[in-house]
């Protein structure tokens, strides 16, 4: 009978339970049969049930608890719940990131294609790659169909491609310039580093504060949007800090080769940030690299289909 089903299936367990099959059941739907689960701890329904009404509170908690359930369940059945009110700066944004657990490395990809940031495709590769590197006939594949996907979608030609990756890492860039050469596509080739030794604040915008000659005691604050940038390199908060997490970790982003502006890169990685649509929180990470980390790791537990060539996200 499963062969037969495609449907995204609700699996509901105990967290018991939900911890013991969760990778077996991932393995058996997704891995094996190409689908989607999104999974529910019954403990977090009794909550949503239990929760009082009139306590706006709770209200809150029970409305923000049904908004993503029905988001998870949304991405794997590949509805796209919203795109963003103003355009990227850009045609089409192709994130690239590679899992590397237990000494094995797994390409992951996912491309955002068209300036509202809407996802057309994911596309995941499970075969073992070298280290960092991509394979020159699948780099090549990967952009043939972003521009096949853009053409149809939008009745355009695609001239201009960013793409996103995961940390530092250059090995494909020589590459892309063949290949996008070869396809008349210009592109922009960007790192995305989140995990860095940095923190960003600034001064208190008030004239007392400015004028203080007490240094000690200056009031520093560090907000969501804050970036330092210079040259070819910027340094971007995504997130609101909190007094739980401390000062918020910007992301580092660096234009390693292309001739966008700086403003323009920094802005679509900010709005992008706002496109995982799995939950109503935002994403640290723009879901350019944020989907391609997940669903590279989906990939490589075997929790994802071996070629899976759709908008329908599993990893989320």
């Amino acid at each position: 009978m499963i062969n037969n089903y495609k449907n995204p299936v609700l699996v509901i367990l105990e967290k018991e339970n939900m911890e013991k099959y969760y990778a077996t059941l991932k393995k058996v739907f997704g891995g094996s049969n190409n689908i989607p689960t999104q999974f529910i701890d019954l403990e977090t329904i009794k909550k949503f049930v239990n929760l009082d009404k009139y306590t706006s509170y709770n209200k809150n908690a029970k409305e923000a608890t049904f908004l993503n359930i029905l988001l998870g369940i949304y991405c794997k059945s590949g509805i796209q719940p919203w795109i963003l009110a103003k355009n990227l700066s850009s045609e089409c944004y192709i994130g690239i990131d590679v899992c590397r657990e237990n000494n094995m490395s797994t390409a992951g990809l996912i491309q955002v294609v068209g300036k509202d940031g809407r996802v057309l495709k994911c596309k995941t590769i499970s075969v073992n790659q070298n280290g960092e590197k991509i394979d020159t006939d699948l780099l090549k594949s990967i952009v043939s169909q972003a521009k096949e996907l853009y053409k149809s979608t939008y009745n355009k030609d695609l001239k201009h491609i960013v793409f996103h990756r995961d940390g530092i890492s250059r090995e494909d860039l020589e590459k892309l310039k063949e290949i996008t050469q070869s396809l008349e596509i210009d592109f922009e080739y960007i790192e995305v580093t989140k995990n860095i030794n940095r923190r960003m604040a600034m001064l208190e915008k008030s004239q007392e504060n400015y004028n203080s000659k007490d240094k000690e005691n200056k009031k520093w604050i560090t907000e969501i949007g804050m970036c330092f940038e210079k040259e070819n390199e910027a340094y971007l908060i995504t997130t609101n800090p909190s007094g739980a997490m401390g000062m918020a970790r910007p992301l580092r982003i660096k234009k390693v080769y292309g001739h966008q502006s700086m403003q323009n890169i920094i802005e679509d990685v900010y709005k992008l940030s706002f496109m995982h649509i799995g939950s109503i929180m935002k994403s640290r990470l723009p879901i350019t690299t944020h989907y391609a980390d997940l669903s590279s790791i989906y990939s490589h537990r075997d929790f994802m289909p071996k070629e899976i060539d759709t908008n329908i996200l599993h990893f989320i």
